[in-house]
């Protein structure tokens, strides 16, 4: 076995200071309101991963690492600074029992309100806001679903090039790939399909038509984390959330940082393995920016199966006033892969290729239009292709009965497990017309439109729309599919220690018509968690849900209705003798009971989850000889 080496040279030049780190365990908006021009003003509540408020709470207020105020939390949590000068400032958090906390470059305007509400952690483990589960932002101790998030210091820390290489070491997911790096990249997540997962860039689907997803195309670059949701949730996302969904968050430019940063960085490994990545982000006013060009190139370890990738990132982000923000996301990635076959089976490579280009383009808009009242809109278009290309036969021509070639690859002998050996000549290439392609072309837009209202600090509703357009061809067929989702949602907190979450979603497909899908998730605290205590926080979940997934294109074009349909008159009277309905979609439903503990005060969780996934319906492919 060749033994592989690895070294990595990382270049950083900073033009002008560092960035500050996106406080994920907080939430920040302008309420809006101007105020007298003594200054602004800077408030907020301090709460636990379980939104319990703290009073008491130390808050500390510095400029240029000096103290310049100091606050306590009143009895309800809050805390509030006023007359302050426009600019940056740090905050900083201490409570007895709580990990302190400090959020670098807050940045507080000269006449408006900036609120800023604190989670403070139970101990060092660390707790993520998380937005996939819900579609607000909500912390995961008060889920009852079962959620995995993948940091971008994961990345670095493990230096992984792939996505794919950080869910692997999620339990419940599994990832098979074709051949080395390169090759395509399928997703099951708890018994699914390949096609059952919904996966998302920055809120924006970005699965084929009909669900699939190739992982091998998605590296690292700029991506600011990820979350894994293990439970069907087609109420929020429509479609394709069978088993799961995937969100990909893409690391924006610190709004109000100082001055830009440039960053660099080479690494190189054995098969002639390249990766190289230039960055630049920053902000200028009411503007953020963040950019990335990453390149990965490697010859892999067999022949004719050299890998590029070349991937381009920008999130560019416009504040017009303290209360809106308007946000474009680019994603493009280029690639090219050889393909050499089943090496061991033929005995020599193939000469086949595949390119492939994906592009994503998320146009968004928040609006911040009462304290308790928020509303998003965007849209998004995704263009997906891929190029399949045989250009010549390979191997030795074979025509012992003169009705055209086959093409014989190396003599090889195959050992099975069992030790059954066999020799011979396989068949690598067939006679026809070359070159041979096989494309795919696939476009998907789509318009959402989201509004939450909170209702004191218990509740909070939901609801939604979406519009989307398909379109695009898979070898020879093709499809152009309007789809519309409705769905309404709430979320209740009662005392800090029981969570429910219910919702219900209305899919109108093109293809399968109207399709309905609830879902219900509890959590609830059975215990409190104490930096004191060796046995900390104790929590039940339960979640129900349903999901469904539209047929692929070549399902809907291969279906028993769509072949009678072209047919004509002939295959209209059958399908009208026998009461043939177009293809529907494939269902599941979810079950799930669970426990999370945490341990060894709170420097260590075990999660213990139980579910039952039911589907039904599911396409499969059959023969005109079956």
């Amino acid at each position: 076995m060749r033994r592989n080496w690895f070294g990595r040279l990382s270049v950083g030049l900073l033009m002008s200071g560092l960035l500050a780190a996106w406080p994920l365990p907080c939430a920040s908006v302008f309420a809006g309101q101007r105020v007298a021009s003594t200054g602004g003003v800077l408030e907020g509540r301090i709460t636990d991963p379980l939104g319990a408020v703290l009073p008491g709470a130390s808050v500390v207020l510095l400029r240029q690492g000096q103290p310049i105020a100091r606050a306590s939390a009143d009895e309800n949590g809050r805390y509030r600074f006023a007359g302050l000068a426009g600019g940056l400032y740090d905050l900083r958090v201490e409570r007895e029992g709580f990990a302190p906390r400090t959020i670098p470059n807050v940045f507080v305007p000269a006449h408006a309100v900036r609120v800023l509400d604190v989670m403070l952690s139970v101990g060092p483990l660390r707790e993520e806001i998380v937005v996939t589960a819900t579609g607000t932002e909500v912390s995961r101790a008060q889920l009852g679903a079962s959620v995995a998030v993948v940091e971008e210091e994961d990345f670095r820390h493990q230096a992984k090039v792939h996505v794919l290489e950080l869910l692997r070491l999620i339990p419940g997911l599994y990832v098979a790939q074709t051949g080395g790096r390169g090759g395509q990249a399928s997703l099951f997540m708890r018994g699914g399909n390949s096609s059952f997962t919904k996966v998302l860039l920055d809120g924006a689907p970005i699965n084929q038509i009909g669900g699939f997803f190739d992982f091998s195309t998605l590296v690292g670059t700029q991506i600011e984390r990820v979350e894994v949701m293990r439970n069907p949730n087609s109420v929020l996302y429509g479609s394709d959330a069978t088993s799961g969904v995937i969100q990909i968050f893409t690391r924006r430019g610190r709004e109000h940082a100082r001055l830009p940063v440039f960053g660099y960085a080479v690494e190189g490994g054995s098969y002639r393995s390249l990766r190289q990545e230039a960055s630049l982000s920053g902000a200028a006013r009411a503007f953020d920016y963040a950019s990335s060009f990453s390149r990965y190139d490697t010859d892999n370890h067999l022949p004719n199966h050299a890998y590029h990738n070349g991937t381009y990132v920008g999130n560019f982000g416009w504040q017009p006033s303290v209360t809106s923000e308007v946000r474009l996301v680019l994603r493009h990635t280029a690639m090219a892969l050889g393909v050499p076959n089943a090496l061991d089976f033929y005995g020599i490579p193939d000469d086949s290729a595949m390119r492939g280009r994906e592009t994503y383009v998320v146009l968004s808009g928040w609006h911040q239009a009462r304290r308790r009242w928020q509303n998003r809109i965007r849209f998004s278009s995704v263009h997906s292709m891929s190029r399949f290309t045989n250009p010549a036969p390979t191997g030795e021509p074979f025509d012992p009965f003169g009705f055209g070639p086959v093409y014989l690859g190396a003599p090889v002998t195959i050992v099975g497990g069992n030790g059954f050996r066999v020799s011979g000549r396989a068949i690598l290439d067939f006679g026809g017309v070359y070159p041979q392609t096989f494309v795919t072309d696939t476009v998907r837009q789509s318009l959402f439109a989201q509004s939450e209202v909170a209702v004191g600090e218990a509740f909070t509703g939901t609801f939604g729309f979406r519009y989307e357009n398909e379109r695009g061809r898979s070898g020879a067929q093709s499809v152009a599919r309007n789809n519309f989702s409705y769905f309404l949602q709430g979320q209740y907190n009662w005392a800090a220690r029981v969570f429910a979450t219910a919702g219900v979603g209305i899919e109108d497909n093109a293809v399968f018509g109207v399709a309905v899908n609830p879902r219900v998730s509890l959590a609830y605290v059975l215990r409190r968690g104490e930096t004191s205590s060796w046995w900390n926080e104790t929590k039940l979940r339960f979640y129900f849900g349903t999901g469904i997934k539209e047929p692929s294109i070549f399902q809907e074009g291969s279906s028993l209705f769509a072949v009678l349909s072209r047919l004509g008159a002939s295959g209209e009277a059958l399908i009208a003798r026998f009461g043939i309905a177009p293809i529907g979609p494939e269902r599941n439903r979810s079950v799930e009971v669970g426990l999370d503990q945490n341990l060894g005060r709170n420097r260590a969780r075990l999660s213990l989850a139980l579910f039952h996934n039911r589907f039904e319906d599911v396409i499969e492919f059959l023969s005109r000889s079956a």
